[in-house]
């Protein structure tokens, strides 16, 4: 996907060019993570149909038919009352899917509309391109070459190739594994999670931070300058393994994620705690209600056990924060506040193990396409910081909001110019 990645954030960076001022004058930018977030919203759909969005390119008189309705999905809404969530909720599990459909909430049919609208383009997808693949598979039975036949790298052209046996799935099980796909993508603007959002939260606080330290910028910039200016002058992007290789880049993404980890979520939860030299017939479980818990993912226990001294029953929900263990002086030292992407080269961060650094979880539930967010995270970086320098907006204060996710609020600023 790296071609895709460089291809997107070249068109992504024209277009920022396009507003900066004539010569070397700086310029705001108002709008940092939204303009990132359609950058990385079209890679999606690159990846799921080979098709963009068209985030980047829809204007507001004339958006894509996706981008409309996918921006429609992902509007944040206000918290609803709890008896208006939980008799809805009701209403969806006990109602037939078709009567469902027509609950006359507004909300509720602005998103039975927009999911129409999305499912009448994905078929119109699904079957151009399983035209497009079936005459591929013609042309190179005809030339001799089944070479041709693996041209296809995204999600859909990979699905009707293994999907070429009789027992394969239909049509509509293939629009259904699209709109699955689309579906994490929704809930990823929503939430912030992986893939969509996550990555272009992470590269606007990654941007926002080497705003704050120009040392480390241009440190950046002497190293990915001359593998990325290359590569744009002769339009062809740098392999995996050589971007890969870049220490500094990785070292920033690191630090960025350290500091600020992209979630999942604001928990306010019951952990029940019982301090396991007390028999359990003697004591009934003492309960911390409401526990704050900023960008914290939880596990339930599957079994009685204990940990850290305290008796932890099973079913218990247990809460483990990033954030928290992200800023540990033990682990990362007396700079654990500062943005210091030098730290990965030395210790105790070269020696920091999976349960010190999570930003995309752990073990059997940890995030699987973190490598490939990370490997958009250092192509779209690359190429910014080779094309743009980045300074704060005097006066204009960002700080995290958490809720489910780490967002800035107020909206992030930023000034650019030319390089």
């Amino acid at each position: 996907m790296v071609p895709a990645f460089f291809r997107l954030t070249e068109k992504f960076a024209n277009i920022w060019e396009g507003r900066l001022k004539p010569g070397n004058e700086e310029t705001e930018f108002p709008r940092v993570l939204e303009d990132i977030s359609k950058l990385t919203l079209d890679i999606i759909g690159l990846a799921a149909f080979g098709e963009e969005i068209g985030a980047l390119s829809s204007d507001s008189a004339n958006p894509s038919p996706l981008h409309e309705n996918y921006v429609l999905l992902a509007k944040p809404q206000p918290t609803p009352p709890l008896w208006k969530a939980t008799f809805l909720h009701l209403l969806l599990i006990i109602l037939p899917q078709k009567m469902a459909t027509m609950i006359p909430e507004r909300r509720h049919q602005e998103v039975m509309c927009a999911m129409r609208r999305i499912r009448d383009v994905t078929w119109k997808l699904v079957q151009e391109k399983k035209s497009s693949v079936l005459k591929e598979k013609e042309e190179a039975v005809e030339d001799g070459d089944e070479k041709k036949r693996e041209k296809e790298e995204d999600l859909l052209g990979v699905l009707i190739k293994m999907n070429q046996e009789e027992d394969g799935l239909s049509d509509k099980e293939l629009q259904a594994q699209i709109m699955t796909f689309l579906a994490a993508g929704i809930l990823t603007t929503l939430f912030c999670s992986l893939r969509h959002d996550t990555t272009s939260a992470a590269l606007a606080w990654a941007l926002w931070l080497l705003a704050q330290n120009p040392e480390a910028q241009k440190k950046l910039r002497e190293e990915v300058t001359p593998m990325f200016k290359d590569a744009l002058n002769n339009k062809t992007p740098p392999s995996y393994d050589d971007i890969d290789a870049l220490k500094y880049l990785n070292a920033v993404c690191k630090e960025e994620l350290r500091l600020i980890p992209p979630g999942p979520m604001l928990s306010h939860i019951n952990v029940a705690l019982r301090p396991s030299a007390i028999p359990e017939k003697h004591i009934q479980p003492r309960y911390l209600s409401t526990v704050p818990t900023a960008h914290a993912t939880s596990r339930q226990a599957t079994k009685d056990t204990e940990l850290g001294g305290y008796y932890i029953p099973k079913g218990t929900i247990l809460i483990i924060a990033p954030t928290v263990i992200h800023r540990l002086p033990r682990i990362w030292g007396e700079d654990v506040l500062e943005f210091r992407p030098e730290r990965w080269f030395e210790k105790p961060a070269m020696d920091v193990g999976p349960y010190e650094y999570l930003p995309f979880s752990v073990g059997p539930r940890h995030c699987i396409g973190y490598k490939l967010a990370l490997m958009e995270m250092k192509v779209i970086l690359g190429i910014l910081i080779t094309r743009f320098e980045f300074a704060e907006v005097p006066g204009w204060n960002v700080r995290r909001k958490s809720s489910i996710t780490c967002k800035p609020t107020p909206e992030m600023k930023l000034l650019v110019r030319r390089v």
